[in-house]
């Protein structure tokens, strides 16, 4: 049986990440790492070798979901034709 975080976590997910992409505009700061951290963590599960992250436009989300990305050891870049787009390689 599944726990309600499980659940929670789960439904989340289907309404947030699309494959390979995470859209974390209107996410308050406070919930970005854990979003970040759980959608990265999957993609690595499932081998995925190539994710993007809409930031929003908030200087503090970037911060947060740079350090996370290098903290995994991934490498990042930034897209020029869109500021708010990191495309991240696994």
């Amino acid at each position: 049986m599944k726990r309600v975080d499980d659940w929670i976590t789960e439904l989340y997910h289907k309404e947030h990440m699309t494959d390979n992409v995470l859209d974390l505009y209107g996410h308050k700061v406070d919930n970005i790492h854990n979003v970040v951290d759980s959608f990265v963590y999957e993609n690595i599960k499932l081998n995925n070798k190539e994710l993007s992250i809409f930031l929003g436009s908030n200087n503090i989300t970037k911060e947060i979901v740079c350090d996370i990305i290098k903290n995994y050891g991934l490498n990042y870049t930034e897209c020029v034709y869109n500021p708010s787009l990191i495309k991240i390689s696994t």
